[in-house]
């Protein structure tokens, strides 16, 4: 985790160790075309987005000690429309606690704005938290 004060929207270290492997496992899938590997911890690229989710904020208005829209705004484009909210890991699909599970898919859904059965969800109208 990086050096700045958290927000209350941060993830805590639980629910950054169900939602790690997923978006570890994207990652390995969308490799950049450079090799590069990002200036930002994808922690703190999460972390942003649900701040912005929260807050409702305009991307351009994020504070500045959080990576800013140019390095979060691409993620959560990319994975409101691949469907990675609404996709199961098969490492999850194994898992045998059903409540770490639904914890991910919400934690997903909230970053991408989608209902974690598939539906989508009006930007804005969900708040982690609320």
């Amino acid at each position: 985790m990086s050096d700045r004060k958290p927000y209350p929207s941060d993830l805590t270290d639980e629910q950054w160790k169900l939602i790690e492997p997923v978006i570890s496992a994207w990652k390995a899938e969308h490799p950049s075309a450079t090799g590069h590997q990002g200036r930002y911890a994808m922690r703190e690229i999460v972390n942003t987005i649900l701040y912005q989710n929260r807050t409702g904020c305009q991307w351009e208005y994020l504070p500045h000690d959080l990576p800013p829209k140019s390095a979060t705004y691409y993620y959560f484009a990319a994975w409101r429309d691949d469907g990675t909210d609404r996709s199961r890991p098969p490492a999850l699909a194994a898992a045998r606690e059903p409540e770490a599970i639904t914890e991910v898919f919400v934690l997903l859904s909230v970053v991408t704005g989608s209902d974690p059965c598939g539906m989508p969800m009006m930007c804005g109208t969900r708040r982690v938290g609320a």
